[in-house]
């Protein structure tokens, strides 16, 4: 495979394919689904099914991708299987280490695996490597990545099945959330989302929203309206400013997020909340405009609409920030 329509990836490399299941995200596999289908439509990769399968003519693959992308790493399988031969997986990095061009994103349910071999892998740059956590009970592997030395570490929390309110992201840059989809797709509560999301704008880590998945939401990319598609190389948070302290009333609205700011550019963000408790976002549409979606306490959506930039960024455009600056409010 090469393009893929996964949201947070340009294209997809799987030198390996196949897996077994390992926890209870892996209950209603997509790759499974989709390995079975090709292996039907007689696709010579998929000719084991399912099965675990190395492909020693995929390696050299992204060779041919002149264009920087940004490579989901076996999306058909998990690099870190207990089938997949420490020699291969190597290859794999060697090959991942040349070409600095792309970067690639690896994720594995399996982060004991990765650990026992970083010692004999380079992790240059362009590599960003990840765990799936989708239920508390599966936080342990967030601790086995932060041994790993690698440029970005990064969480998958799809399919999201619990809340992992308050969860220690300490040496975390990306959180990537997503509902289930697809044939038995278990509900995400939105809260679920929303609790990661302020999370991460706290502490300054990249939020990633992918889908809501079935059944609430109707499958909706979009949280509470607004569109959550920050990477780690992209600045987030900063340091405080003198615009507003946590807590004060400014302009008819109380700042809670000390450390964002929204670029005043098309795509800047921010999320505060109106005296009666209302979760009010705001994103820059064009210069003037900004797209306003008022949420009640009880997560009703209240309003929708398109407002002055001057409502809803008033204190902060008299700053003069004028560009992404990262720097907080």
């Amino acid at each position: 495979m090469s393009d893929t329509s996964i949201d947070w990836a340009e294209k997809s490399w799987n030198p390996v394919t196949g897996c077994t299941k390992k926890s209870e995200g892996c209950d209603h596999c997509y790759a499974e689904r989709m390995a079975k289908r090709l292996q039907n439509m007689g696709q010579a990769r998929y000719v084991n099914g399912f099965q675990v399968t190395m492909h020693e003519s995929v390696l050299t693959e992204p060779e041919g991708w002149a264009k920087p992308s940004k490579i989901f790493v076996c999306s058909m399988s998990d690099l870190f299987h207990e089938y997949v031969t420490d020699d291969f997986i190597k290859r794999v990095f060697e090959k991942m280490n040349q070409l600095e061009r792309h970067t690639f994103l690896v994720l594995t349910k399996r982060p004991e695996r990765l650990a026992a071999l970083a010692s004999e892998l380079q992790f240059t740059a362009n590599i960003w490597v990840g765990v799936t956590v989708e239920h508390p009970h599966y936080i342990s592997r967030i601790d086995v990545l932060r041994t790993i030395p690698a440029a970005k570490r990064w969480i998958s929390c799809e399919p999201l099945l619990e809340s992992l309110a308050d969860t220690d992201f300490t040496g975390i840059d990306w959180i990537v959330v997503g509902g289930e989809s697809g044939p038995g797709a278990r509900p995400m509560d939105p809260d679920w989302a929303r609790e990661l999301d302020m999370q991460c704008e706290w502490e300054g880590i990249a939020f990633f929203y992918k889908q809501q998945g079935a059944k609430v939401g109707k499958g909706s990319k979009l949280l509470d309206g607004v569109e959550r598609h920050q990477y780690p190389d992209q600045e987030v948070g900063g340091s405080e400013s003198d615009a507003g302290n946590d807590g004060e009333w400014i302009g008819g609205m109380r700042r809670v997020k000390v450390d964002h700011i929204p670029p005043l550019e098309p795509g800047g963000y921010m999320t505060e909340w109106d005296e009666e408790g209302n979760e009010v976002s705001h994103l820059l549409l064009e210069k003037g405009l900004a797209a306003r979606t008022i949420v009640s306490p009880q997560g009703e959506t209240v309003s929708v609409d398109v407002v002055e930039v001057s409502e809803c960024f008033g204190e902060i455009t008299a700053l003069d920030y004028d560009g992404p600056s990262g720097e907080a409010a």
